[in-house]
């Protein structure tokens, strides 16, 4: 495959596109991988080529297209990530892949914004939902691990009970898998420990899922 190509090529040259992609995209977290596919195939339908300046020129024109810095970072991740693996398949040469590679992040000033609850808010969240059923104490347990652990949605839901630890008195979540397949551990307050032990009794849950659907 000639280094001026663009990605259709791959296919031309014999190396099924698709497959370079679902490897590219293996063990990555589940909205990282629908990210990067959705850029990829942005980058696919531009016509811009598979070359360093291509790629450039690409990321250049998301900026202007009022693109953020952090998409443009994230866009551009997704085309090294690509890059890599079509190299490691020999569908473009590793020459390619390392000027691709070379490309800088952009960098992006200022705080990030975002609707961040206060300490009162948090509280007052809590106090809306009825304790005295089976759903509320549910609830309630999702907020705890949210709220209390700063997890994210898939990481929550991700829980297991035997994560759920103690050790010298303190509690923590062990092996929390996160973004880009990152595993770690996060302590968790006493408050939000009670919560989710509460909900596990009352649900009769001693292993799984820590958080799950069930019917009324």
């Amino acid at each position: 495959m000639s280094d001026t190509s663009t990605l259709p090529d791959i296919i031309r040259a014999n190396h099924p596109l698709d497959r370079i992609i679902q490897t590219c995209l293996s063990g990555l977290a589940p909205n990282t991988q629908q990210a990067y596919k959705r850029w990829i195939a942005k980058f696919q339908s531009s016509g811009y080529e598979l070359t360093r300046e291509g790629v450039s020129l690409w990321l250049q024109s998301l900026s202007l297209a009022g693109q953020s810095g952090m998409s443009v970072n994230q866009a551009q991740a997704a085309l090294k990530k690509l890059v890599n693996e079509a190299a490691e398949h020999h569908a473009v040469s590793f020459e390619l892949a390392r000027q691709v590679d070379s490309l800088k992040s952009r960098k992006h000033k200022g705080v990030r914004t975002g609707r961040w609850l206060t300490l009162d808010e948090c509280k007052s969240l809590l106090g809306v939902v009825n304790r005295g059923t089976l759903a509320g104490k549910r609830d309630l347990a999702v907020f705890a691990l949210l709220l209390g652990s700063g997890l994210r949605r898939e990481e929550a839901c991700g829980l297991e009970v035997g994560q759920l630890r103690t050790h010298e008195g303190k509690w923590y979540l062990a092996n929390v898998k996160g973004k880009g397949a990152r595993v770690r551990t996060v302590g968790i307050p006493a408050w939000a420990v009670g919560l989710v032990q509460d909900w596990l009794e009352s649900a009769g849950i001693e292993d799984g899922r820590i958080l799950r659907s069930f019917k009324q």
